[in-house]
């Protein structure tokens, strides 16, 4: 089967389409959850991490509490079918806000400090950016689907 087959069968067949969905949502809400629970045990560490991030001062614990509370929100906005498109929507941008930061960091040569955690935490940078990059790819596809149901 061809890739052009699978894509059609994914956007005009609901079971394929919702189990995608389903899918994608589980992903998310496990990566962020977990990243925000991690943060939030580590938050002395990770607002010292966040001081090394080329922020104003004031702006580091407004930060470092902020990443993990908007990580909590996407989860239940993930979680709720109401919100769930919102939750893909949010999932998308924030991705796309930590791939597009880490890209310009690797490529300028500055030092990148990492508070991922567990296993995340052994992937090097242009890893960290291909995962983040299929993870936007497919929040966005999921978002795509959603908003076609018409929520």
């Amino acid at each position: 089967m061809s890739f052009l087959a699978v894509n059609r069968q994914v956007k005009t067949n609901g079971k394929y389409a919702s189990l995608f969905v389903y899918l994608i949502v589980f992903i998310l809400s496990v990566l962020f959850l977990y990243t925000a629970l991690d943060k939030f045990q580590t938050i002395q560490k990770f607002t010292d991490i966040m001081g090394r991030i080329y922020l104003p001062a004031f702006l580091v614990p407004i930060v470092a509490w902020g990443i993990p509370i908007v990580e909590v929100i996407i989860v239940t906005a993930l979680l709720l079918p109401k919100f769930r498109h919102w939750g893909l929507l949010a999932s998308a941008i924030l991705l796309a806000i930590f791939t597009i930061y880490i890209t310009v960091l690797k490529l300028t040569g500055l030092k990148l400090p990492c508070n991922c955690g567990g296993i995340i935490s052994s992937l090097s940078w242009w890893n960290h950016i291909i995962l983040n990059t299929v993870l936007l790819i497919a929040a966005s596809i999921a978002y795509k689907i959603e908003a076609k149901r018409g929520y």
